[in-house]
């Protein structure tokens, strides 16, 4: 039995089911942005974003 830790307490992995996944697909540091905005693409973050979120859909699809 794994137990693990939630908002409302432990739970027993084996009661989890299917759960969604929370990840940072980018990381900016403001100070840095303030300084050097040039170093930072919005439009190609977003569009790498997108194809790294795409592939991980598409594994996640084949174990449904």
């Amino acid at each position: 039995m794994t137990l693990i830790n939630s908002v409302t307490g432990q739970v027993d992995s084996a009661e989890l089911g299917l759960t969604l996944i929370h990840e940072h697909m980018r990381i900016r540091s403001e100070s840095v942005f303030v300084q050097f905005p040039h170093l930072y693409d919005e439009e190609k973050d977003f569009a790498r974003a997108v194809v790294q979120v795409n592939k991980a859909k598409a594994l996640g699809d084949n174990h449904l």
